[in-house]
């Protein structure tokens, strides 16, 4: 698990939690002596099943450690979304340790800041379709910050049945707390190396590639 964690740049938390879904899919197994993993009975039809990759460019610049992935046919799309998994599960983990102290979570911080940058009032569906959570998850968090007082869930003046979600002072502080932090210890920095047409690049590749997504998922 922890080389696992090493080679996919993931937590070993999250590295267990993704080995053990596998593993009741009988995708993986467990050895029972050493507690290696290894390919389960699953693994077969999926590798039957995957379609041959043609050479790249991202084959030929592949670091050392990473030969074996690319050799079982790895296209540059899979190396972007393993990219990209990376990246959201260090965020999450590094958004986490930031907010600590203010009693925020990555998850909390994600639903503050959706309903601080919104020109008007949301209600839960909409913050979860902004920010890319599941409607539970959002209405679970804005139910506890709500509690703590944080967060109002006011009455719609445009549906009854339907709740809107605004931030109270004490949440704005905290919103603008967060952000104070996470700029302090980590936008900075990305600052000095990235350019500003970078970024501006970078988000707008990853705009398009969340519609993307979400398209594909409406027709799923």
């Amino acid at each position: 698990m922890n080389r696992a964690s090493r080679e996919l740049g993931l937590s070993r938390s999250t590295v267990h939690r993704l080995l053990a879904t596998l593993a009741s899919y009988s995708y993986v197994e467990q050895d029972p002596v050493t507690r290696a993993y290894r390919p389960g009975p699953a693994w077969g039809g999926v590798a039957r099943s995957a379609p041959p990759a043609e050479p790249s460019a991202v084959d030929e610049a592949a670091p050392p450690r990473r030969a074996s992935m690319v050799r079982r046919g790895t296209r540059p799309i899979d190396e972007l979304m393993f990219e990209i998994f990376r990246t959201n599960d260090r965020l999450l983990a590094v958004g986490d340790a930031t907010v600590k102290g203010l009693g925020l979570t990555s998850a909390r911080w994600l639903v503050l800041g959706a309903v601080a940058m919104s020109p008007k009032p949301l209600p839960v569906a909409q913050i979860a379709r902004s920010m890319g959570l599941s409607r539970q998850a959002v209405q679970r968090l804005a139910n506890e910050m709500s509690g703590d007082g944080l967060l109002e869930l006011r009455d719609n003046p445009n549906h009854r049945r339907v709740r809107i979600v605004v931030l109270t002072g004490a949440g704005m502080r905290a919103y603008e707390a967060a952000l104070e932090r996470w700029r302090e210890t980590w936008t900075s920095r990305m600052e000095e190396s990235l350019t500003e047409s970078e970024i501006v690049e970078t988000t707008r590749r990853l705009r398009r590639l969340r519609r993307l997504v979400r398209s594909r998922m409406a027709l799923d």
